[in-house]
């Protein structure tokens, strides 16, 4: 819920920063529950988010249930390390990239390469 929290304050501010529009599907990878989402619901309508969240992908669940926006969510469990990353043209990272040494940020950042369509990009927010 700290995470969570945290984001409700900056996500608006990085929303209005970065011009969402145009994407289509949003990979927010190892997201707080539904603190990115909210956000970018209200602009890059029609984008359809899927978020990989940490240890709360329990918690994610119960707040895409109560989202008036639950049809275009949904939680894809797993470790952007070893598994497939969900498909997307926007990957997120929010506070991620600073909890992992040099060689998992790079292996990290290769798989979101390597997995980017023509035309996509990542978002790293640092607050």
């Amino acid at each position: 819920m700290g995470m969570h929290g945290l984001g409700l304050t900056t996500s608006p501010a990085v929303v209005r920063a970065f011009d969402l529009n145009g994407f289509r599907t949003i990979a927010d990878l190892g997201a707080a529950p539904d603190t990115w989402s909210s956000p970018v619901r209200n602009v890059a309508e029609p984008a359809r988010d899927r978020v990989r969240p940490g240890e709360g992908g329990a918690m994610a669940e119960e707040f895409i249930a109560a989202s008036p926006a639950r049809d275009r969510l949904s939680v894809c469990a797993g470790d952007f390390f070893t598994d497939q990353l969900p498909a997307a043209d926007l990957y997120a990272l929010g506070r991620i990239l600073h909890d992992w040494g040099e060689e998992n940020i790079r292996l990290l950042l290769r798989r979101i390469c390597d997995a980017l369509p023509s035309g996509g990009a990542l978002l790293v927010r640092r607050s």
